[in-house]
């Protein structure tokens, strides 16, 4: 059952649940901030950039400082693009073992 007083995104979400023959039963109960909080916590974006830059500075110098964490940056975007476009056409609750299962020409 739709709630009318929901926000529009959970009314779309539950209608997208409903679409694929399933009922949304647990409580939404993050916020865009909370979320945001637990991304870079779980992350841990300025450990790794801190213990990576001497790195960089020692073997590749001022550019490869500048270079390699912007090249690595667009190679994860496009790696988590992938994913989401695999999660998005399998959606699943047993994560990248799903994908690998069926994309598997060893295994089929």
């Amino acid at each position: 059952m739709i709630d009318k007083e929901q926000p529009v995104i959970e009314r779309l979400d539950d209608l997208q649940l409903q679409a694929q023959g399933h009922e949304a039963v647990m409580p939404r109960q993050f916020t865009l901030w909370s979320l945001i909080a637990f991304a870079i916590a779980v992350s841990s974006a300025w450990l790794a950039v801190s213990s990576l830059l001497t790195t960089h500075l020692t073997f590749a110098g001022p550019v490869g400082a500048t270079w390699v964490p912007l090249v690595s940056g667009v190679a994860s975007m496009i790696i988590a693009a992938g994913l989401a476009e695999l999660a998005s056409a399998y959606p699943s609750s047993s994560g990248q073992y799903q994908y690998v299962s069926r994309h598997d020409p060893y295994h089929s």
